[in-house]
């Protein structure tokens, strides 16, 4: 499934009235390896790998989730 390719403003919107922390994660090496949302109860919600716009990817991938799970 394509992401919609959100604004970074309704990514940050969704993220602030969510309660989502996000946390890099890095290998020994101190190179980041993923990007993990939790939720606000910190529950881990998706371990999206570490590249170019994981942050907003990873955001898109959960907020697709949910709209799923709407219908």
């Amino acid at each position: 499934m394509k992401p919609k390719g959100r604004t970074g403003n309704q990514i940050l919107s969704w993220m602030t009235e969510n309660f989502i922390d996000a946390e890099f994660e890095y290998d020994t090496d101190m190179m980041p390896e993923a990007v993990v949302l939790y939720n606000k109860h910190g529950q881990t919600l998706v371990t999206y790998p570490y590249g170019d716009d994981c942050l907003s990817e990873a955001c898109e991938f959960v907020m697709d989730q949910e709209e799923r799970e709407d219908i």
